[in-house]
């Protein structure tokens, strides 16, 4: 079995909703940084327990570990500030499963009309979207930084 830091993931487009292609037709995978980043950005797009693909019927452990439970988070009956401490812990267990991630830190959310440091310079997001930013320690000799990505979650 290959080197953790040398396995890849594969590059994809979210806003096509699509693999990356090189120019023979062929998906397109990162490493390091990048690959951490792309695997937070999906993991977060993901909600959790939804798509089979992701489901290891084998292992209940293993059982839809990837993805994010924030958009159950987001239709929960829960005050403004408990949804946001719940979101920020659901994004921490959305990524920190991953063998390349060592630990999410500075996580900060931002939503309109949130309480206290979750609706500063916020008037910008609509109702249904967060903006996440926070650094993502990996394996990799690098931290990844994760600034002002807005999700939206319906």
């Amino acid at each position: 079995m290959a080197d953790i830091t040398e396995q890849k993931t594969p590059l994809f487009d979210l806003e096509a909703g699509e693999f990356v292609m090189d120019a023979r037709n062929r998906v397109v995978c990162v490493t390091g940084g990048e690959g951490v980043l792309m695997i937070a950005m999906k993991a977060l797009k993901t909600v959790r327990g939804i798509f089979l693909i992701y489901a290891d019927l084998e292992d209940e452990e293993l059982d839809h570990v990837y993805g994010s439970d924030v958009e159950l988070i987001m239709q929960e009956d829960l005050t403004e500030e408990a949804r946001l401490s719940e979101m920020e812990r659901a994004i921490s267990e959305s990524l920190i499963y991953d063998p390349w991630v060592t630990d999410v830190t500075n996580l900060v959310l931002k939503r309109r009309g949130g309480p206290g440091q979750y609706g500063e310079d916020a008037d910008h997001l609509a109702p249904d979207e967060v903006e996440i930013s926070m650094t993502i320690k990996t394996i990799f000799d690098q931290d990844v930084q994760l600034e002002g990505v807005i999700i939206e979650y319906v």
